[in-house]
């Protein structure tokens, strides 16, 4: 609802009033929110299910509106918005051959790792991968060659979202776990360095929301999320609790500590 140009999307949809449509369950719910505090999002729930994992329900949401908005002006407003394009290259090491591989996307899964920070895992994620010679097929002149793969964005949308893998397996217990290490996100990201044409101008981005998770691991708990309003303050959206909050309990307390259960599970940054 805060983005203003998806809500405006939606409401300017054209469907037919379908309450069977996901588009026309969020209109309804935008229009709602525009004269009331709360709305009721149970039909929205109803119709994609339950989840028990944000970014797996983000990802189904999007999804359901591409199909309901295909081939349309909003369709196309949705992809321009939230999706992206990876663009994948190897080289062969001693060969002069290169290939490229595009692949879109609608958000970047960066594993959390104990003594990083989300930069230092982009640029370990953003890193060239050395491909032995039994894992490249070049052609049926050279056969399999020596390669590095190489991968950058080609094209970056101006909402980004980024998962925080979190989910660890516990190999005493044997059940799945958390990690709850602390993992540090700016409030500004360059990703200028990890663009395929450095020429393109500069992609700094704003951090604007932060979903947490509140659990011991992946398959319970409570979630939630922080969004920084257009005047700069940051809000809770917790359910129907919904409250102005300091930039330090919406960010710099869901870094994670090793002690407490709330993380931060995935961010949304706005191009400047």
């Amino acid at each position: 609802y805060p983005l203003r140009r998806q809500r405006q999307m939606c409401i300017r949809d054209r469907s037919d009033g379908d309450e069977n449509n996901v588009v026309q369950c969020l209109k309804n719910c935008f229009k709602s929110l525009d004269c009331v505090k709360c709305a009721s999002t149970q039909s929205f729930i109803k119709l994609l299910g339950q989840s028990e994992d944000v970014h797996e329900f983000y990802l189904r949401l999007l999804d359901q509106l591409c199909q309901e908005l295909q081939v349309t002006e909003e369709d196309r407003l949705l992809k321009k918005l939230f999706e992206g394009i990876f663009l994948y290259q190897i080289s062969c090491k001693y060969v002069d051959s290169i290939s490229e591989r595009k692949e879109s996307f609608n958000s970047i899964s960066i594993s959390v790792t104990h003594g990083l920070n989300l930069f230092d895992c982009l640029k370990d994620f953003f890193s060239p991968t050395v491909l032995q010679e039994n894992e490249y097929y070049v052609n049926q002149e050279l056969g399999f060659q020596e390669g590095i793969q190489t991968l950058s964005f080609l094209e970056i949308p101006p909402i980004l979202k980024i998962h925080l893998k979190r989910a660890s397996y516990d190999i005493e217990t044997k059940s799945q776990t958390k990690l709850q290490c602390r993992f540090e996100f700016p409030l500004s990201l360059n990703l200028s360095s990890f663009v395929s044409n450095q020429e393109s101008g500069e992609y700094c981005y704003d951090l604007y929301s932060v979903f947490v998770h509140d659990g011991v691991n992946d398959q319970m708990g409570h979630y939630y999320v922080y969004v920084k309003h257009v005047n700069g303050y940051w809000l809770l959206f917790d359910d129907v609790n919904v409250r102005r909050v300091s930039k330090e309990e919406a960010v710099d307390m869901n870094y994670g500590d090793g002690i407490t259960h709330n993380q931060a599970c995935m961010l949304v940054y706005v191009k400047q």
